[in-house]
Parts: C-alpha cells; sequence; structure tokens
C-alpha cells in the first residue's frame, strides 16, 4: 500500500517539516495520517502501525469467549499472564521474526542486490522525470522510501520527494508527479513485498536515492516540454 506524501495528500502537515535529508518518519513511531481520514484502506493501515490497535485486534479473543462462555469470565478476567503472553507472540512471532538467522534468510544477498538495484534505476527515472517536467536546473533531490516492518499484514510503503540545500523541504508533488511515482516503482518484478523482505532480512526501512537535475538530458527536457504541451 503506497503512500505517497505530500502537502496534499498529508493531513498532519506539521509532521513534514525538517532540517536535513532524508527525513526519517516510520522508521522513528512518527505517524503520518493521510488526508481523508477513515474513509480510505490507507488511514486503517496506517492506524495498524500504532501498537494500541494491534494489542486491541491480539486480545480481541478473550472477550469473544467471555460472551461465548460467561462461566469463564472470572478466570478470563484474572489472567493478565496469559494476555500479556498472547500480545507477545502476535508482535514477535506473528508480526515479525525474533531471530536474525531467519530474518536474513528471507533474502538472499543475491536477491536483494537484483532488486534493490532495479529500485535505484526506477527512483532516479521518476526523479529525472520530475525534474524534466518542472524545468529543475538545481537542487538535488531525494526519493525517499520507507517500509514498516511488520509482517504477514498488506505493506505499508511511505514515499517522498525531498529536496536537499539551504532550506530542505518536501516537494509538494502535484497529482500525475504522485500517479507517476505509484504506476513506477513497483511491478510484479519488484513488488512491495520483495522490498519489504529485504528490508527485513537487512534490517534496514529506508532507502533514499539521489538524483541531481543538472544530469537530465536535453532530450529528456524537450521530451517533457513536449508532453506538457500536448
Amino acid at each position: 500500500m503506497i503512500f505517497v506524501m505530500s502537502k496534499d495528500t498529508v493531513a498532519n502537515r506539521s509532521v513534514l517539516e525538517m532540517r536535513g535529508v532524508p527525513k526519517r518518519l516510520l522508521s522513528l513511531g512518527v505517524t503520518v495520517w493521510p488526508r481523508g481520514l477513515f474513509r480510505t484502506a490507507l488511514f486503517w493501515r496506517v492506524l495498524f502501525e500504532k501498537s494500541l490497535p494491534r494489542y486491541i485486534i491480539a486480545l480481541s479473543p478473550f472477550p469473544a469467549l467471555i460472551l461465548a462462555r460467561p462461566d469463564w469470565s472470572l478466570g478470563l478476567s484474572q489472567a493478565p499472564l496469559a494476555m500479556f503472553g498472547f500480545v507477545l507472540l502476535v508482535e514477535s512471532y506473528v508480526l515479525s521474526i525474533p531471530s536474525p538467522e531467519k530474518r536474513r534468510a528471507l533474502a538472499s544477498e543475491t536477491e536483494a542486490a537484483q532488486k534493490l538495484d532495479l529500485l535505484q534505476v526506477r527512483a532516479r527515472e521518476v526523479l529525472k522525470k520530475i525534474s524534466a517536467g518542472r524545468g529543475l536546473r538545481d537542487g538535488a533531490l531525494h526519493l525517499v522510501i520507507e517500509q514498516s516492518g511488520l509482517l504477514r499484514v498488506p505493506p505499508l510503503t511511505q514515499v517522498s520527494v525531498q529536496i536537499d540545500g539551504e532550506t530542505p523541504c518536501f516537494m509538494n508533488l502535484s497529482a500525475k508527479e504522485r500517479a507517476l511515482i505509484a504506476t513506477s516503482l513497483f511491478d510484479e518484478r519488484l513488488t512491495e513485498d520483495d522490498l519489504r523482505r529485504v528490508n527485513v532480512a537487512q534490517n534496514k526501512q529506508l532507502r533514499s536515492y539521489m538524483f541531481d537535475p543538472r544530469d537530465v538530458s536535453a532530450h529528456a527536457r524537450l521530451h517533457a516540454l513536449a508532453a506538457a504541451r500536448a
């Protein structure tokens, strides 16, 4: 589930304030809420990143058992260690993998290198198209891809374009640029789940790819100009 972050897509815009590139959000526990709130599936996936909703879901069998078997209610209500153990089981063995060896086994070094090389090529191509379309001449652009490490749930991938310089900032992406990012990074050769496996195996949630607008060729600029006029 891709969340392309920009001023037009983020509800709590204050989290986009930054001092340096790349800015970490998801890996530091900062919640970026999408606009639209509960009307979107993305909102509920972001909400699931918070520990409290996950604990509530993990503990939901206990009130269900109490409703099904009222005679068990006293015993269940006095079993906090069992509840804690169940939450720990879900968090440690269902939504994650506690063993470093098993995490590394999710993706071999060869597979990880291939997937990350492909991601880098696509990220730079996206930044090149954005630079050409805007006619940018300076200011390094960074495509920052930050992904949740939770397993066995739909992947959550936060993507932004961050501009380096004297005043670093998040680029306010147009709808066309957001669509370009959402459709260009992943396909059957490189899925969000592929990247999640690589990230979990390497214990790395953030990938940042830099592009200098000065590297845009004259042909690419002419192509972007023609497309804009068309």
